[in-house]
Protein backbone atom coordinates (compact mmCIF):
# COMPACT_ATOMS: atom_id res chain seq x y z
CA UNK A 1 0.00 0.00 0.00
CA UNK A 2 2.58 2.56 0.52
CA UNK A 3 4.69 1.47 -2.53
CA UNK A 4 1.36 2.72 -4.25
CA UNK A 5 0.65 5.79 -1.90
CA UNK A 6 4.70 6.96 -2.72
CA UNK A 7 4.02 6.49 -6.62
CA UNK A 8 1.18 8.62 -6.41
CA UNK A 9 -1.54 5.88 -6.48
CA UNK A 10 -4.96 6.65 -4.75
CA UNK A 11 -5.41 3.31 -4.18
CA UNK A 12 -3.81 0.16 -4.35
CA UNK A 13 -6.15 -3.32 -5.78
CA UNK A 14 -6.13 -6.70 -2.96
CA UNK A 15 -7.96 -9.00 -4.99
CA UNK A 16 -5.42 -11.92 -4.70
CA UNK A 17 -4.94 -10.58 -0.87
CA UNK A 18 -8.32 -10.88 0.75
CA UNK A 19 -8.70 -14.15 -1.64
CA UNK A 20 -6.09 -15.60 0.55
CA UNK A 21 -8.87 -15.06 3.77
CA UNK A 22 -10.76 -17.26 5.99
CA UNK A 23 -14.01 -15.63 4.63
CA UNK A 24 -13.31 -15.42 0.88
CA UNK A 25 -15.46 -17.61 -0.82
CA UNK A 26 -12.63 -19.22 -2.92
CA UNK A 27 -12.63 -23.56 -2.59
CA UNK A 28 -10.05 -24.59 0.08
CA UNK A 29 -8.11 -26.70 -2.41
CA UNK A 30 -7.56 -23.70 -4.64
CA UNK A 31 -5.89 -21.44 -1.58
CA UNK A 32 -3.96 -24.59 -0.19
CA UNK A 33 -2.48 -24.61 -4.17
CA UNK A 34 -1.81 -21.05 -3.65
CA UNK A 35 0.22 -21.63 -0.48
CA UNK A 36 2.48 -23.66 -2.53
CA UNK A 37 3.29 -20.99 -4.82
CA UNK A 38 6.23 -19.58 -6.17
CA UNK A 39 7.53 -16.98 -8.73
CA UNK A 40 6.98 -18.89 -11.74
CA UNK A 41 3.85 -20.37 -10.97
CA UNK A 42 1.43 -18.18 -12.80
CA UNK A 43 1.34 -16.55 -16.43
CA UNK A 44 0.14 -13.67 -18.29
CA UNK A 45 -2.31 -15.25 -20.79
CA UNK A 46 -4.93 -14.57 -23.32
CA UNK A 47 -3.40 -11.32 -24.16
CA UNK A 48 -5.52 -11.17 -28.05
CA UNK A 49 -8.63 -12.03 -26.11
CA UNK A 50 -8.88 -11.00 -22.18
CA UNK A 51 -5.75 -10.53 -20.57
CA UNK A 52 -6.05 -12.51 -17.78
CA UNK A 53 -2.56 -13.95 -14.86
CA UNK A 54 -3.28 -17.57 -14.67
CA UNK A 55 -1.80 -20.16 -12.51
CA UNK A 56 -0.35 -23.12 -13.77
CA UNK A 57 -2.24 -26.08 -14.04
CA UNK A 58 -3.59 -28.72 -16.95
CA UNK A 59 -6.22 -26.05 -18.22
CA UNK A 60 -3.28 -23.83 -18.09
CA UNK A 61 -0.65 -26.15 -20.44
CA UNK A 62 -3.77 -26.96 -22.74
CA UNK A 63 -4.45 -22.91 -23.17
CA UNK A 64 -0.94 -22.46 -23.74
CA UNK A 65 -0.69 -24.79 -26.36
CA UNK A 66 -3.54 -23.65 -28.39
CA UNK A 67 -1.77 -20.33 -28.28
CA UNK A 68 1.37 -21.42 -28.84
CA UNK A 69 0.10 -23.36 -31.99
CA UNK A 70 -1.55 -19.65 -33.07
CA UNK A 71 -5.28 -20.74 -32.07
CA UNK A 72 -7.93 -17.99 -33.37
CA UNK A 73 -10.07 -16.03 -30.85
CA UNK A 74 -12.92 -18.06 -31.47
CA UNK A 75 -10.60 -21.25 -31.05
CA UNK A 76 -9.66 -19.50 -27.31
CA UNK A 77 -13.21 -19.13 -26.61
CA UNK A 78 -14.30 -22.15 -27.31
CA UNK A 79 -11.78 -23.94 -25.47
CA UNK A 80 -12.75 -21.94 -22.20
CA UNK A 81 -16.53 -22.44 -22.49
CA UNK A 82 -18.56 -21.60 -19.88
CA UNK A 83 -17.89 -21.46 -15.71
CA UNK A 84 -14.24 -22.68 -15.97
CA UNK A 85 -13.19 -20.35 -13.25
CA UNK A 86 -16.25 -21.29 -11.23
CA UNK A 87 -15.01 -25.12 -11.48
CA UNK A 88 -11.46 -24.20 -10.65
CA UNK A 89 -11.85 -21.32 -8.18
CA UNK A 90 -15.02 -22.16 -6.65
CA UNK A 91 -15.74 -25.94 -6.97
CA UNK A 92 -12.08 -26.86 -6.02
CA UNK A 93 -10.99 -28.69 -9.29
CA UNK A 94 -7.60 -27.30 -9.25
CA UNK A 95 -6.27 -29.16 -12.81
CA UNK A 96 -9.38 -28.06 -15.01
CA UNK A 97 -10.56 -25.14 -13.51
CA UNK A 98 -9.25 -21.52 -15.12
CA UNK A 99 -7.42 -20.68 -11.99
CA UNK A 100 -6.89 -16.01 -12.39
CA UNK A 101 -4.90 -15.38 -9.35
CA UNK A 102 -2.09 -12.28 -9.05
CA UNK A 103 1.45 -12.59 -9.54
CA UNK A 104 1.61 -12.02 -5.46
CA UNK A 105 0.30 -15.09 -4.29
CA UNK A 106 3.89 -16.26 -4.03
CA UNK A 107 4.31 -13.96 -1.37
CA UNK A 108 1.13 -14.92 0.47
CA UNK A 109 2.43 -17.88 3.15
CA UNK A 110 -1.03 -17.76 5.51
CA UNK A 111 -4.46 -17.75 4.95
CA UNK A 112 -5.67 -15.03 7.95
CA UNK A 113 -9.43 -13.86 8.31
CA UNK A 114 -10.44 -10.10 6.69
CA UNK A 115 -10.03 -8.68 10.31
CA UNK A 116 -6.29 -10.28 11.06
CA UNK A 117 -5.53 -8.88 7.46
CA UNK A 118 -6.12 -5.22 7.99
CA UNK A 119 -5.14 -4.41 11.63
CA UNK A 120 -1.87 -6.31 10.20
CA UNK A 121 -1.88 -3.90 7.10
CA UNK A 122 -2.66 -1.09 9.55
CA UNK A 123 -0.01 -1.47 11.96
CA UNK A 124 2.38 -1.88 9.08
CA UNK A 125 1.49 0.86 7.97
CA UNK A 126 2.10 2.70 11.72
CA UNK A 127 5.02 1.52 12.03
CA UNK A 128 6.35 2.48 8.62
CA UNK A 129 5.65 5.98 10.07
CA UNK A 130 7.05 5.94 13.35
CA UNK A 131 10.43 4.25 12.58
CA UNK A 132 10.83 7.49 10.29
CA UNK A 133 13.13 9.77 12.25
CA UNK A 134 14.05 12.03 9.94
CA UNK A 135 12.01 15.51 9.80
CA UNK A 136 11.77 15.65 6.15
CA UNK A 137 11.14 11.89 5.39
CA UNK A 138 7.92 12.37 8.33
CA UNK A 139 7.09 15.55 6.18
CA UNK A 140 6.81 13.96 2.87
CA UNK A 141 4.99 11.09 4.43
CA UNK A 142 2.73 13.44 5.60
CA UNK A 143 1.77 14.78 2.21
CA UNK A 144 1.51 11.60 0.65
CA UNK A 145 -1.69 10.60 3.70
CA UNK A 146 -2.59 14.11 2.64
CA UNK A 147 -2.86 14.03 -0.74
CA UNK A 148 -4.46 10.44 -0.53
CA UNK A 149 -7.18 11.74 1.86
CA UNK A 150 -8.06 14.54 -0.07
CA UNK A 151 -7.32 14.02 -3.52
CA UNK A 152 -9.19 15.78 -5.58
CA UNK A 153 -8.63 13.71 -8.98
CA UNK A 154 -9.34 10.56 -7.36
CA UNK A 155 -13.36 8.92 -8.96
CA UNK A 156 -16.15 9.72 -6.29
CA UNK A 157 -16.92 5.70 -6.60
CA UNK A 158 -13.38 4.57 -5.89
CA UNK A 159 -13.76 2.07 -2.97
CA UNK A 160 -10.48 1.89 -2.25
CA UNK A 161 -8.63 4.53 0.31
CA UNK A 162 -11.50 7.20 1.08
CA UNK A 163 -11.85 10.03 3.81
CA UNK A 164 -13.94 9.72 6.66
CA UNK A 165 -12.85 11.59 9.59
CA UNK A 166 -12.27 8.43 11.88
CA UNK A 167 -9.27 7.52 9.36
CA UNK A 168 -8.33 10.95 8.90
CA UNK A 169 -8.05 10.77 13.17
CA UNK A 170 -5.93 7.53 12.62
CA UNK A 171 -3.44 9.02 9.61
CA UNK A 172 -3.00 12.20 11.80
CA UNK A 173 -1.86 10.33 15.06
CA UNK A 174 0.77 8.90 13.65
CA UNK A 175 2.43 12.23 12.99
Amino acid sequence: ILAGLALGASGVQMGTRFLMTKESSAHTHFKNLLLTADSGSTKLMLKTHVPVRLFKNKFFNELEELENNCATKEQLIAHLGNGRAKIGMLEGDIDSGELEIGQVCSLINEIPSVEEMVMKLELQFMLFFNSSTSFFCRLFNFFIVINTLFSINRPPYYSGISYNSRRARFFLKVF
